[in-house]
């Protein structure tokens, strides 16, 4: 059998190439994974921690492609020092512009607490998490996060 000649598969590899070097230059996978720690704080025996991850490039999720950002979200019984991984955590995100999302109720993984955010306008973001856990009593605790 004679064997067939696969030249027209060699502009495959310049091609992929290419691609890749475009996709790195953009700062897609450069920024993805990067954490920024929001901040620590206690309320009546709570203790929280709150963690954003870049997970995505804006410039798929502008193209309705995906999120931009993970939330974390920690909570610790302050008496011993232990996660809490009971109960319901929500967030309502205000945008730049004033305007405050619908509550977005937080899933369990892997003993935080966390959900996917959109932020591609720039400016000043607040995420207001508001948690009930251990007594049944309601906490909020409010976060800054800018977007340049």
């Amino acid at each position: 059998m004679k064997s067939v000649s696969h030249r027209f598969f060699r502009p495959v590899p310049l091609l992929l190439a290419l691609t890749l070097v475009a996709f790195l230059t953009t700062g897609a996978l450069a920024a993805a994974g990067t954490k920024w720690p929001l901040g620590k704080k206690t309320m009546a025996g709570v203790g929280i921690e709150a963690t954003l991850v870049h997970v995505a490039n804006p410039t798929y999720v502008a193209m309705g492609m995906g999120k931009t950002h993970r939330l974390v979200v920690q909570l610790k019984n302050q008496a011993n020092k232990r996660n809490l991984t009971r109960g319901l955590v929500a967030i309502k995100l205000q945008t730049p512009d004033g305007r405050f999302s619908n509550p977005v109720k937080l899933d369990l993984e892997e003993g935080a607490f966390v959900t996917d955010l959109t932020l591609l306008e720039k400016g000043q973001y607040h995420i207001h998490v508001a948690c009930r856990v251990l007594d049944g009593r309601k906490r909020q605790f409010i976060f800054d996060y800018s977007v340049r």
